[in-house]
């Protein structure tokens, strides 16, 4: 019994120090999009664009959004439109204007529309 009550007792100051060494050292967890703000585009591709674009699209609109220096942005395709997370943006228009211009990817055009 008693040997149980002391590697309780030491269990709990083991805690209870390594939380006060983390809040004096001042790691903050990273805020995801939902926390700390930010902006989710989902583009959806015009009519009779080929869907085999979208995978180089994705890459393209990645490096567009790295050039932003935006912390871990998501960039996905979901099915048949492309949806990008952009948490801790501050300018929403100048974000959605480089996500969502319009480009070309081996020699097709694809348009997408912003929502």
């Amino acid at each position: 019994m008693r040997r149980q009550v002391i590697m309780l007792i030491s269990t709990v100051v083991i805690i209870v120090g390594l939380f006060t060494a983390t809040m004096l050292s001042s790691n903050r967890p990273v805020l995801g999009l939902d926390l700390q703000g930010g902006i989710s585009i989902v583009l959806f591709p015009v009519e009779g664009t080929d869907l085999s674009a979208l995978n180089t699209a994705v890459t393209v609109i990645r490096n567009r959004v790295d050039a932003l220096g935006i912390a871990e942005p998501d960039v996905q395709r979901q099915g048949g439109t492309i949806v990008v997370n952009l948490p801790g943006v501050k300018d929403r228009n100048k974000a959605q204007s480089i996500v969502g211009t319009s480009g070309s990817f081996d020699d097709q055009a694809v348009v997408f529309l912003c929502s």
